[in-house]
């Protein structure tokens, strides 16, 4: 059994740096690896397959007649909502918000948004002025059992997303919020290349660079930040860990205009002398045995620049990489080339390893200056899903803006648009989002694709900067899987269900960006239930089922071994564009699964219960 170094103990907790709730910008918990986390997104996406995400039939779970109101978002179990993201509304309207049991409270739409009405917080909301053309607020909403929002049924053209996290209990929630700060005294590191030796911390990379350079006449091709790269090793890795362009690793400044993301920080004028363009990335860098850094340009250029990297030594580093408590900085920087009409680009691919995803810096380069390459959604794969966990309503949507960035170019603390320059290679934006209260933890693989245009028709080419924190272990592993409509699987597994219905099922996976089907055979039921192996070492478990997603909003109480769980909900919109698979899933305790190499697994439904497969992983 894998020892929790870092979260196991009340003693080695209070090592840690604690992170209060509305300290989302907070990045001491960046390379925290923690179990029991997983973020998902519920948005107003076309679930057809097209581009009308705005439309109403998408834009709700349930509709309420007697009410006239539409439930926008609701999850069971322990949660938080980490994001939501619209571009406006009816006005004037309110939210309706449903904690649990309590009663419903009403909150004003635009209060949630207005920097004035929330100065405690005014880092973490912004308007469609502020984040060109979206509405945003990073300020949290926990739940333990049950949370929903609704609203007056809106009409289109209205975009929204709310971006939660779900864990497996409420102590896993509160361990999510606790960082990791070095102890030791900081210290700098100067040249290129620049090199530190012993264990510790990373807290600041630093280039300098006169501005006048960095611009190069104005022209993108050819300029410094596009053609040179930052590039780190970490614990004599022959392979770097960091190999970005200057301009994606500090946040898509194209020709040195300014960045005040969280992480991220680039103006001129800061360094010694005033002419001086000055780039800071602040992600937190682990190290066990040394780190370097250089920077590396074409080959025979020289750059008037100077690099810097701030560390602070702290002895409890290895054991935290040893033991996947904390993970590795990998950073990588890919051009996609021409991009494939008719499917999605693949920005991120990490297999056999767990970790988290927290920056996306995008440079979409369209050949038609509508911008209409925009209109791409983005889509996330964890740990094997064949329906995204996450999916967008558009690629500026991604980034907080909206419209097309209506109000031009801005920069905000998690997101921002820094650029937007057109040259003869096309109509050029620069994008970057960093996920911190919002990252996407993974236990075994994650893929990050975008759409490029309303259904992959644009041409053009995606830039992209892909920041994340790995560990090498694997810490989902799948321990089981069966197919409930194949007898010999079923029966091997114990599987009865009350009132079954054999479903054959020929179909598109929700949410995929192809058009590809597949053939499963499964069951809708009443009652049913099963036996599904575990790592009797595990720290908890995840439970998987692919399911017809036309048979929207399936609810079903969780027993295991004959011990009440949770509800499993599905939620999905009250319409639906026919039947299509989706994978859906359910985080069950470590109190009901630790020490046991077998679990029985009872589901009571309310209503149609459709299963054609279950997954186990193993949490680790």
């Amino acid at each position: 059994m894998i020892t929790r170094l870092l979260l196991t103990t009340l003693a080695l907790l209070s090592l840690l740096a604690g992170v209060a709730a509305a300290q989302p910008l907070d990045l001491s918990t960046a390379p925290v690896l923690y179990q029991g986390v997983r973020t998902y997104q519920l948005s107003s996406f076309d679930r057809s397959g097209a581009n009308a995400d705005g439309d109403s039939r998408w834009g709700f779970t349930r509709y309420d007649k007697a009410t006239k109101l539409m439930t926008l978002f609701e999850a069971q179990g322990p949660g938080r909502i980490v994001r939501l993201w619209l571009t406006g509304w009816k006005d004037p309207t309110d939210l309706v918000l449903t904690r649990g049991s309590d009663a419903a409270y009403k909150q004003p739409v635009l209060a949630l948004f207005d920097a004035t009405k929330n100065s405690a917080n005014a880092a973490l909301v912004g308007d469609k002025t502020t984040s060109s053309g979206g509405f945003f607020t990073y300020v949290p909403w926990d739940f333990d059992a049950a949370f929903s929002v609704q609203a007056p049924r809106m009409v289109p053209p209205y975009y929204y997303q709310f971006t939660y996290r779900q864990y497996t209990d409420v102590a896993a929630r509160e361990r999510s919020l606790v960082g990791f700060a070095a102890q030791g005294k900081s210290q700098t590191a100067k040249g290129s290349p620049a090199e530190v030796k012993g264990m510790g911390l990373v807290q600041k990379v630093k280039v300098t660079l006169p501005a006048a350079l960095a611009t190069h006449a104005g022209v993108l091709d050819g300029a410094p930040l596009q053609t040179w790269k930052l590039q780190g090793w970490f614990d004599g890795e022959a392979t770097p860990s960091i190999d970005a362009s200057l301009s994606g690793f500090f946040g898509g400044t194209a020709l040195g205009e300014p960045v005040a993301a969280a992480p991220v920080k680039v103006a001129v004028g800061t360094g010694a002398a005033a002419s001086d363009l000055v780039l800071e990335n602040n992600f937190p860098m682990p190290f066990a045995k040394g780190a370097r850094f250089a920077l590396v340009g074409p080959a025979g250029e020289k750059l008037a620049a100077s690099l810097e990297v701030t560390w602070a030594p702290d002895a409890r580093v290895a054991a935290g990489l040893a033991s996947g408590e904390l993970g590795t900085l990998k950073v990588r920087s890919t051009d996609s080339g021409p991009l494939v009409l008719g499917a999605d680009a693949t920005l991120l691919d990490v297999k056999g390893r767990s970790g988290k995803l927290v920056g996306v810096v995008l440079e979409s380069v369209g050949t038609r200056t509508e911008r209409f390459i925009l209109e791409g959604d983005d889509r996330v794969f964890v740990d094997g899903a064949r329906s995204p966990q996450l999916h967008g309503t558009g690629t500026e949507d991604f980034f907080n803006g909206g419209w097309y960035y209506e109000k031009g170019p801005y920069t905000r603390e998690l997101a921002g648009n820094p650029a937007h320059l057109v040259d003869a290679q096309g109509d050029h934006t620069f994008q970057y989002r960093f996920l911190l209260p919002d990252a996407i933890p993974f236990g075994d693989s994650l893929r990050f694709a975008m759409e490029h245009g309303r259904t992959n028709e644009e041409a053009g080419t995606y830039r992209s900067t892909l920041f994340w924190y790995e560990s090498p272990k694997p810490n989902a592993v799948l321990t089981d899987v069966f197919a409930a409509g194949d007898a010999a699987q079923a029966s091997a597994h114990g599987f009865s269900a009350e009132n079954s219905t054999p479903q054959d099922l020929e179909a598109v996976w929700l949410g995929s960006g192809s058009k590809a089907t597949s053939h499963l055979a499964g069951v809708v039921s009443g009652n049913s239930r099963f036996l599904v192996a575990l790592d009797p070492a595990n720290q908890g478990a995840l439970l998987r089922r692919t399911t017809d997603y036309s048979l929207a909003n399936q609810s079903a109480r969780v027993l295991v071994d004959g011990v009440f769980a949770g509800v499993w909900l599905s939620a999905g919109p009250g319409t639906s564009p026919g039947a299509m698979f989706a994978d859906t899933e359910f985080l069950v305790p470590a109190a009901f699964t630790r020490g046991k190499a077998h679990v029985e697994v009872s589901l009571e439904p309310v209503g149609s219960w459709s299963a054609f497969a279950y997954e186990v992983f193993s949490l680790q």
